[in-house]
């Protein structure tokens, strides 16, 4: 699974309004019948509190997407924003690395300053993991957020 090529391809990366994106795949992982295969996970989330996931599953050439679609409230936004902020990442040294069987790319677009990441290191990885946590913390608790109806 080349995630790179289909993000070179994908033209929702461009739009302006990007907050966040956050892609993983792995080449090895398992769904729930228990079959071996490759996962992916893409979130898009934009400042006019937009969000869609798309979670894939492939097995050769045999790719399954199950997308999701939500609504984040101002605040929501304003939330997340904050906590990106504070992380550092806008700053933050995350090379890019090689990783075998797995792969991470994120993008942010906040404040006029616009950062991209390709398989960084694990800490740069974990800040990021905690936006993602932060997302679907208040997906779970419905925490100003509603099913998009765009």
């Amino acid at each position: 699974m080349n995630a790179n090529k289909t993000e070179d391809s994908d033209i929702r990366l461009l739009n302006p309004e990007l907050l966040y994106y956050s892609s993983s795949w792995y080449g090895m992982c398992r769904n729930d019948q228990g079959e071996e295969g490759g996962c992916s996970n893409k979130v898009y989330l934009y400042s006019t509190g937009r969000f869609v996931e798309e979670v894939g599953w492939s097995v050769g050439d045999d790719l399954t997407i199950v997308p999701r679609e939500k609504k984040f409230s101002a605040d929501s936004i304003k939330k997340i924003e904050n906590l990106i902020r504070d992380s550092g990442l806008m700053t933050m040294n995350c090379p890019d690395g090689f990783i075998f069987d797995a792969g991470w790319d994120y993008r942010i677009n906040l404040d006029g300053e616009k950062r991209s990441f390709h398989n960084p290191p694990r800490d740069c990885r974990d800040l990021f993991k905690g936006v993602d946590k932060l997302i679907d913390s208040m997906i779970e608790k419905n925490e100003d957020v509603s099913d998009s109806v765009e």
